[in-house]
């Protein structure tokens, strides 16, 4: 972002998207103001873990671990592959365009509450977006974040950095964190406003852009909580 010209920006991600910004937010302090994230990833540690076999957690505790275990347990064989055979996969779907629209379909369908929304027009294009760049390259984000500490074979937000600046997050129903308790979140960073959303997914941007966006305008509107002030003065 100072290449660009930007010395204080505010960043709103998701998915990898949340991780490369965090991991900003600790290594350029002054330059990142404050986040939305709508992938805040705080697993659940030994003692919520302990207290969840004690039957003392809250509802919304409850939710996101057996969410979290359902993941790993049924669904993060595609992230394993990743992480520690890339190449077996780069080098089958980078020869074939189909079979990399449906590697990525089958991530997609799941992600939202009509998977109808996936033309085979919108697949088209958004594997073309792949495509275009050449998909070979892509396929060691995984193990890169592996090596990281971020994700592991075991599962996912396993060693993030710490967020000072402060943080909005939204939370949607077809997402792996939805329902992640406020306390939770305030673990790994300065979190000052939880959003919990009756719809969307995973790919919120897309799929309830108006309820995106109205966290966003709501957050880095109020220049005191966000700090973002300092663009004022």
């Amino acid at each position: 972002m100072a290449k660009l010209g930007y010395d204080k920006y505010v960043f709103q991600a998701g998915d990898a998207g949340d991780f490369i910004m965090r991991f900003a937010s600790a290594d350029f302090p002054n330059g990142v103001v404050a986040g939305l994230s709508n992938f805040w990833v705080v697993p659940p540690n030994e003692a919520d873990l302990e207290r969840y076999a004690r039957k003392e957690t809250s509802d919304d505790e409850n939710y996101t671990i057996e969410a979290y275990r359902r993941f790993i347990d049924s669904s993060w064989a595609y992230g394993q592959i990743h992480q520690t055979r890339p190449q077996r996969l780069a080098i089958a779907l980078t020869d074939s365009p189909v079979g990399l629209a449906m590697w990525i379909y089958d991530g997609l369908r799941s992600s939202v509450a009509d998977a109808s929304i996936w033309t085979p027009e919108l697949i088209i294009t958004w594997t073309m977006m792949h495509w275009i760049n050449g998909p070979y390259g892509t396929f060691g984000l995984y193990k890169n974040g592996a090596k990281d500490g971020t994700i592991s074979t075991k599962g996912i937000g396993l060693d993030l950095p710490y967020v000072s600046q402060p943080i909005a997050i939204s939370e949607f129903p077809y997402d792996l964190w939805y329902r992640t308790p406020l306390d939770w979140a305030q673990r790994a960073g300065n979190v000052k406003q939880r959003n919990v959303h009756p719809r969307g997914g995973h790919f919120a941007a897309f799929d309830a852009p108006d309820l995106l966006l109205e966290d966003i305008w709501r957050f880095f509107g109020n220049k005191e909580e966000s700090n973002t002030g300092v663009f004022f003065t």
